[in-house]
């Protein structure tokens, strides 16, 4: 064979690597239209059906295995459990493998990849695409103790003990005079999310546009945050100190449990989803009701809602992904608009009649996302800085 035709013969990693992703995304979903794709075209090329094949078999041994909607964040630890059996293979396939779980974990991380199909009328095939996320720039993640503010990184892991405070492993030290004294507030912007260990070892997950003041170290009898936004805590359990939550229009009381808050001052709706343990409810106006895990409590116009509730649907956020379950497009794009800091204009009623299913990735290009949504319900968007607009294609007359 001439070194020419070696530069050009298509190899595996060809379609590992291609722009479009097609081949990853086939091998990940198994898709009817992507299934007739590929045949077609290995039967327009069937001098790559060798580097075909073992792309093939490079996908299945890093993946789950034929679903057609897989969990993403299974498929993602699969493909580490993956990385890390390679160290027991022979050395001839360890660079081999790695090499290609790598590529895969790439494409997942630059996708990362997510099914969203449409509720169209009955008998209309439901339509396929990959949609991902953007934190967008935006400010500074702060911490605030008295007169001090301290700008952190994206995602900041912060954790106060005994009077001191971390971020990311990295002392603070106690800005702002004794900390025993001083209220600290987590700042946390649009488009980014943060993780916040609380003196007594509870773990709270702070979500984008949330503000949350706490004490840097406990009153003796109590414990007590107070939240503007959105947060899953996991409180530590003290049946001799009790854990409230306040928010602007109800508190939370434990003793040691896992649930989730949603509390932004510029929203209507306020509520509480209990994942373990039991919490209670109390409203300004003393009226006061218990929980129990799987029950979602909204407050609203003075009206308090008791329901039960699939709690992954309100706590995936915290694992970095949005999940949607036949929502209006509405919905989606009031989540994606409030985590990324992006307003939307009126939808017209074609864009509205959309139903979505499927899980959103809080990662990536916004432009991406707003493409995909684009690409999945027919239409073209136009972004000015943070505000969007949708418009609905026109169908081409034949002459």
């Amino acid at each position: 064979m001439k070194k020419d035709e070696l530069k050009t013969k298509t190899t595996h990693t060809d379609f590992l690597q291609r722009e479009d992703r097609l081949f990853i995304l086939w091998r990940l979903t198994r898709t009817p239209e992507l299934d007739d794709y590929w045949q077609s075209y290995i039967s327009e090329h069937p001098e790559e059906r060798e580097a075909f094949d073992c792309a093939i078999s490079v996908c299945d041994s890093i993946t789950l295995g034929k679903r057609e909607f897989p969990d993403t964040t299974q498929t993602y630890e699969r493909i580490l459990r993956s990385i890390a059996a390679t160290g027991r293979r022979r050395a001839s396939r360890v660079r081999f493998v790695r090499w290609a779980a790598a590529v895969a974990i790439a494409l997942l991380l630059i996708i990362p990849t997510y099914y969203i199909y449409t509720g169209r009328e009955r008998g209309e095939a439901d339509r396929l695409t990959s949609l991902t996320g953007q934190i967008l720039q935006g400010e500074n993640i702060v911490l605030t103790i008295g007169d001090d503010k301290i700008a952190l990184p994206d995602s900041a892991d912060v954790r106060i003990s005994d009077g001191r405070i971390y971020c990311n492993g990295r002392s603070l030290g106690m800005p702002g005079g004794s900390a025993g004294d001083n209220i600290a507030r987590l700042s946390v912007p649009a488009g980014k999310r943060s993780f916040l260990t609380l003196p007594d070892l509870s773990k709270v997950w702070v979500n984008s546009g949330t503000e949350v003041e706490f004490p840097v170290a406990y009153a003796a009898s109590s414990r007590d945050i107070q939240v503007d936004g959105e947060i899953y805590i996991d409180v530590a359990r003290n049946s001799r100190k009790p854990f409230l939550v306040h928010t602007e229009k109800l508190d939370v009381l434990v003793h040691g449990t896992s649930f989730n808050v949603s509390a932004y001052r510029q929203e209507s709706e306020v509520f509480v989803v209990l994942v373990h343990g039991k919490v209670q409810v109390s409203m300004r106006d003393h009226r006061t009701t218990y929980m129990r895990p799987n029950q979602r409590a909204a407050l609203k116009d003075g009206d308090l809602t008791l329901e039960e509730v699939d709690v992954n649907d309100y706590t995936s956020w915290k694992d970095g992904y949005l999940i949607f379950n036949k929502a209006s497009m509405a919905e989606v794009l009031a989540k994606v608009g409030k985590y990324y800091n992006i307003d939307f204009s009126d939808q017209n009623s074609y864009l509205s009649r959309r139903l979505i299913t499927g899980k959103l990735f809080l990662t990536s290009d916004i432009d991406e996302i707003l493409a995909s949504i684009s690409l999945l319900t027919s239409t073209t968007y136009t972004r000015n800085h943070n505000h969007v607009t949708f418009t609905e294609k026109r169908k081409e007359t034949r002459p």
